[in-house]
């Protein structure tokens, strides 16, 4: 469903329609939704891979629309192909004194200001390819659906009737919606781990 669709159909739900004073507030109330969906969703439609980042330096800027990091990779491009090693998460002090050990190879990285830090020492030449969990793309008019407006409308619906009825003040409808956001959000988690680790099992087979 379009941002249109799902404003109109809350408007039916809560009776509003025809509340110019809500419907003017409809675009706020789905942002906080959105805020509270990005807090608690991880999955697999949430992710995403950095362009790559040549290693010139120790800090690089997350991505401004980084929830959480699932997989960082120093890459070395060789006549053979490529060779990849999975970074490995430090605390700031345990990156501090793995950084001192001399001629360390990196193989760890920190986190320090909204900045990742890769701890221990390696050439120019290798690059970061980093996995990592996005914000949900916004809705709106003229930005009107995303992936979680089109797979699970229901997701916007439940949460949009939440706010309504936090700014009604209609204590028990809100208690029943908040049930139903709060089932929404935890089936769509369900649901990505479930088609993760669905499909047959491998089998070794002595021969």
């Amino acid at each position: 469903m379009n941002y249109f669709s799902l404003t109109n159909t809350v408007l039916a739900l809560s009776d509003r329609r025809g509340d110019t004073e809500l419907e003017a507030m409809l675009r706020d109330l789905t942002k906080l939704v959105e805020a509270r969906l990005n807090r608690a969703l991880r999955v697999g439609s949430m992710s995403t891979r950095s362009q790559t980042i040549t290693f010139e330096q120790d800090y690089y800027a997350l991505p401004l629309d980084m929830l959480a990091i699932r997989d960082i990779e120093l890459v070395t491009t060789g006549d053979d192909g490529d060779s990849r090693v999975t970074l490995q998460y430090l605390s700031p002090e345990q990156a501090n004194n793995y950084s001192n050990v001399p001629g360390q190879d990196t193989c760890f990285y920190t986190i320090i200001a909204n900045q990742f830090h890769l701890a221990g020492q390696t050439s120019i030449g290798k690059t970061i390819e980093i996995v990592y969990y996005q914000t949900i793309r916004p809705i709106y008019e003229g930005n009107d659906d995303n992936w979680l407006s089109y797979r699970y409308p229901d997701a916007y619906i439940n949460g949009l009737m939440v706010e309504i009825m936090s700014y009604t003040k209609d204590a028990g409808a809100l208690q029943i919606w908040e049930q139903r956001f709060t089932q929404t959000i935890n089936e769509i988690n369900d649901a990505d781990a479930s088609d993760r680790w669905s499909g047959t099992a491998l089998q070794v087979r002595a021969g």
